[in-house]
């Protein structure tokens, strides 16, 4: 799961934003900066780590699981 984005170390330019497959990051245009926005959404899938040319993002590699309702 989405641990943080390092707001110093993003420059906006994107591409956590376009590579994750359930829109859990945003760019936000006024800051031009990362967002987490649906943090329950994220998948582990470590693309935006992966792709972050500084190394902004951290993703911790153990997904918070649910609790199941049975």
């Amino acid at each position: 799961m989405i641990e943080s984005i390092n707001e110093e170390l993003c420059t906006g330019c994107g591409s956590c934003d376009l590579c994750c497959p359930m829109d859990v990051i945003y760019l936000n245009e006024e800051k031009e900066k990362a967002e987490i926005r649906y943090l329950e959404e994220c998948m582990t899938c470590f693309n935006c780590e992966l792709e972050c040319p500084t190394e902004a993002i951290y993703v911790d590699p153990i997904k918070a699981e649910k609790l199941q309702p049975w």
